[in-house]
Formats: C-alpha cells, structure tokens, sequence
C-alpha cells in the first residue's frame, strides 16, 4: 500500500452514517506492530488485516488499550485536534523496573 516510504503510514476512514452511540467518537487502531518483515517492504499478514478489521467492525469494549481506543472528540479537541495515533494509543512497553540499590553497589547484593 505504501510501497518504498521509511515512515509510518496511517490510514484514516471516514464514516458519515456511523451509529448514534459513535457520534463525537474517534477510533484509533495503533498496528503498527502487526507486520511480518520483508525484504523490500514490509506485510500485513492476513491475521494482522483480521484483527484490525474485526476491532474496527466489532470495537469491543475489552480491547487492549494499547491497541485500540475509542477517543471522545472533546479530548481531541483539548489537545489541538492533534491526531498522532500514539497520543491516543501508546504502545510503547513498560519501563522495566530497575534496582538501584544494585546499581549503586556494582551489582552487587
């Protein structure tokens, strides 16, 4: 789909007759770790294109909030309409935790 680009893509759909409950509401979907590696570009693996679909169809209210989120449109509007996926869905890992008394002591207990 963005064949030869070295950034991120984003896709972005737009659904004028979506339901009521949706209205003022913003789904973002960060795959961005949902690929198999390739040679020249990177794939979407069929169950990459799966899962994306089936939370864009379905929004389950259990997802993962590092993939998926429902954003209301006042907490868009607060940040100045920025729409950087990883504002909304950050799925960085957690920081793991580091033991400084360890640290301190060469490693040493």
């Amino acid at each position: 789909m963005f064949y030869g680009t070295g950034i991120p893509a984003c896709v972005i759909v737009i659904n004028k007759n979506k339901p009521d409950t949706l209205n003022n509401k913003i789904l973002f979907i960060n795959a961005d770790a949902e690929y198999a590696e390739g040679k020249v570009q990177n794939i979407l693996r069929p169950e990459d294109i799966e899962k994306i679909d089936y939370v864009f169809t379905n929004k389950p209210e259990n997802i993962d909030k590092k993939y998926a989120r429902l954003v209301e449109l006042e907490e868009i509007k607060t940040n100045d309409y920025n729409l950087n996926i990883r504002r909304y869905v950050d799925n960085t890992p957690d920081p793991e935790p580091e033991d400084v008394k360890a640290h301190l002591t060469g490693g040493i207990r």
